[in-house]
């Protein structure tokens, strides 16, 4: 993965990232089994849990906690919900406006990383309000018309992903992509509706959206829950990328999923947007390690 630096004067810089895949089991969320027998140790009385051999008694915990994290998750995902509405619904009118379609018109500098992103993945550093997520619609409108021959084709359905680090970019971004897509990205976060977090309004979701905005722990808990895989997906966007550091989301989808599979052709492309190049270059880094 290279970085492209075209912040201050627009100089060029780049920065190789590669490496084996990391081991997940220091720094990631474990994942919630899901099995009935799981379910029904969890629900076991502690003087039946006693009788049970030391890692009978560990898995016990280690999915209480898991899901206590996860409970804890989607309360955090609701409170943000909440703290955020009123001024999602100020910031609508005024995004709606400023966000016309613009891809028509790109500048020489958008084109020219639009064309290093379809080749390769890069992290792009850019200014604030340098219309870096035009760059990332350029992509996603390129990566639809391909999926859109493929499934065609009889070809497995695949999504893109807009992931962001919070409830209200969800909405600010979805705004923006659907003005300048062809057809109109889901939004989603984690303080929607409870079907959610259900595989069959998974499946759903992927039959009937080419693309996706979300915070990145939807995307992790999906990953985690296996509703969806790392191979359903073509495209990984991650705003505000310099927030890859250790135990966030966006750190834990590079290591857990991204580079935990090993055949390179199964693995989603990626396009990376930072106005802070100092954090992108060493926490993507230590990332994507």
């Amino acid at each position: 993965m290279k970085l492209i630096d075209l912040s201050g004067d627009e100089s060029h810089a780049t920065s190789q990232l590669d490496g084996p895949p990391a081991s997940a089991l220091d720094e990631a969320l474990p994942a919630l089994d899901l099995d009935d027998q799981v379910d029904e140790d969890i629900s076991a009385s502690d003087s039946e849990s006693t009788k049970s051999s030391p890692a009978v008694q560990a898995q016990i915990l280690k999915n209480r906690a898991n899901r206590d994290a996860f409970n804890k998750f989607l309360q955090q995902q609701n409170d943000e919900q909440t703290t955020t509405q009123e001024f999602d619904d100020t910031f609508t009118s005024k995004t709606s406006e400023s966000s016309k379609q613009i891809i028509e018109d790109p500048r020489d500098y958008q084109t020219e990383l639009f064309e290093r992103a379809k080749k390769e993945n890069i992290i792009a550093v850019l200014d604030t309000g340098s219309g870096k997520t035009l760059i990332a619609a350029l992509l996603m409108r390129y990566v639809a018309w391909q999926e859109l021959e493929d499934r065609t084709n009889g070809k497995r359905a695949k999504m893109s992903f807009f992931l962001v680090n919070s409830v209200h970019l969800v909405r600010q971004q979805q705004i923006m992509l659907a003005n300048n897509l062809p057809e109109a990205p889901k939004a989603l976060h984690g303080g929607g509706k409870d079907d959610l977090w259900k595989k069959v309004e998974w499946d759903k979701l992927k039959a009937q959206n080419k693309a996706i905005v979300c915070t990145a722990e939807v995307l992790n808990q999906c990953l985690m829950h296996s509703f969806v895989k790392i191979e359903e997906i073509n495209l990984l966007i991650f705003d505000e990328a310099h927030h890859t550091k250790k135990g966030h989301p966006y750190a834990r989808i590079i290591k857990d999923y991204y580079l935990a599979q090993s055949d390179p052709s199964l693995r989603p492309k990626i396009f990376g947007m930072t106005a802070s190049p100092v954090d992108a270059i060493t926490d993507l880094d230590v990332a994507a390690r």
